[in-house]
């Protein structure tokens, strides 16, 4: 006992000296002509990687940086499911962000997908919402009742649209996390809107490489190499659900009919994961009876993050392709081996929702054209392909046969269909193309926010 109060009075004299520096440094970066000036990096919240403790959240918020009217300023987006969660509690100054502001409904390739990475527009809306600028370092949280997938969503989608890494954190453990060291309030922020957008001062900074559209997974699927490439499905394990097949496993993403059962009538064309895919169950990277912290990067035990990946054929020399259903999943594991490891990986956003539909197989409610290039159901393409017209799930509880009106039917674009016949035609690639022409209409700031050499 005495040995652990020692230890709490070294981390609050730890903590009182930080949040001393803290303030100086604050101190320092304010404009005395009232005029905000972009710094050349994070300072104040430079850290070793993306993922921070809520200690070190809460010696910035001590420090006076969040939501800081000039300089060098954090903003804590809390991306929730229910605004309701986020009314009972939240993390004093944190700002409510709806999943569905990070999101869209865009064509690519051939039909539109759902849930893709939201588009320059949407992204100019919340940032200038939030009075993010161009000296703002990001802190993505979620409410205690959220998946842990929220938060690492909004990171990729900030990371795909240019923001460098040390400008964007994940709190470990979310609003779980802070509980431990301060309270959570439910008064909301008032926040000053900005003028910064995602393409400061008209240049365009999307990160196209760490994005996989459908022509790209079907090239990385096609071309794959093990000693180069690592495809990680982040779903399930490898004997039950998604990835083994099972009839039902994923349900539709469109409206009426989209939504978790037993609301949910509908499912994909068929199941089963891209070939070569190895299984790496999201829900393996953190500990649930931790505050759903996650494991250590590389402590030298098996639960560490480097070994997870380590057994499913991933280091550091090689470029994973992380997928789940609707790249909500998925984000969370490009996130530990973007933001945690440092290591290459590509976030196919599309996921199974999209590749599940990609089917010329007529009988079975594919909607491609027999010919269809873009057809996935295919032995070089897809490994254990189950599909869920005629076989019986329990909808309700109730054993059900799948029939016609169980199977979403493919958004098909017929321009986009006609026009493009071959997987790779980069016209095919619409979003990733739309994204490098997008320019903010109010863009500020000459480049920021900017990075820095060393550290996050």
């Amino acid at each position: 006992m005495a040995k652990q109060i020692g230890e709490k009075r070294r981390l609050a004299l730890a903590g009182m000296g930080g949040v001393v520096a803290l303030s100086l440094l604050v101190m320092g970066g304010c404009c005395s002509s009232g005029q905000d000036k972009p710094v050349p990096g994070p300072v104040a919240t430079r850290t070793a990687t993306a993922l921070i403790d809520a200690a070190t959240l809460k010696g910035w918020a001590e420090a006076g940086l969040v939501n800081r009217k000039r300089g060098e300023k954090v903003v804590i987006l809390d991306i929730t499911a229910s605004k309701d969660f986020y009314d009972r509690g939240h993390i004093p100054g944190a700002i409510y962000v709806d999943p569905s502001e990070i999101v869209q409904t865009r064509i690519e390739a051939v039909a539109a997908s759902s849930t893709m990475v939201a588009d320059g527009s949407k992204m100019d809306a919340l940032i200038q919402r939030s009075g993010i600028d161009e000296n703002t370092t990001i802190v993505f949280t979620a409410s205690s009742f959220d998946p842990v997938y929220n938060a690492t969503r909004a990171y990729a989608t900030f990371r795909y649209w240019g923001f460098p890494k040390d400008r964007l954190k994940v709190l470990d453990g979310w609003d779980n996390g802070w509980k431990e060291v301060s309270a959570l309030t439910s008064a909301a922020p008032v926040i000053a809107r900005s003028k910064y957008g995602v393409t400061p001062s008209g240049v365009n900074r999307v990160q196209a490489g760490l994005r996989g559209s459908l022509g790209e997974m079907i090239a990385a699927v096609g071309g794959f190499d093990a000693t180069k490439h690592a495809i990680l499905d982040t779903r399930s394990i490898a004997t039950a659900g998604p990835y083994a097949g099972t009839p039902g496993a994923t349900l539709g993403v469109f409206a009426p009919n989209a939504g978790t059962p037993p609301v949910a009538t509908d499912y994909s064309v068929f199941e089963g994961h891209l070939k070569n895919a190895k299984a790496v169950p999201y829900t393996s990277l953190y500990d649930k009876g931790n505050a759903s912290r996650f494991f250590p990067k590389d402590d030298g035990t098996e639960t560490s993050l480097k070994s997870k990946f380590a057994a499913a054929g991933m280091d550091e020399t090689k470029t994973a392709y992380v997928y789940c259903r609707t790249g909500y999943i998925a984000s969370s594991e490009f996130f530990v081996l973007d933001g945690i490891l440092g290591w290459k990986v590509v976030w196919y956003d599309g996921s199974w929702s999209q590749w599940g539909q990609m089917s010329a197989s007529a009988e079975n409610e594919g909607k491609l054209p027999e010919t269809a290039a873009w057809a996935t159901d295919v032995p070089g393409l897809s490994e254990l392909v189950v599909y869920n017209l005629g076989k019986t799930v329990p909808i309700s509880g109730t054993p059900t046969v799948l029939t016609l009106k169980h199977i979403e039917t493919l958004p098909i674009d017929p321009i986009s269909a006609s026009l493009f016949t071959k997987t790779t035609d980069p016209r095919a690639n619409q979003i990733e193309n739309e994204d490098a022409d997008y320019r903010s209409p109010a863009a500020a700031g000459p480049t920021g926010p900017a990075g820095s050499g060393g550290g996050c």
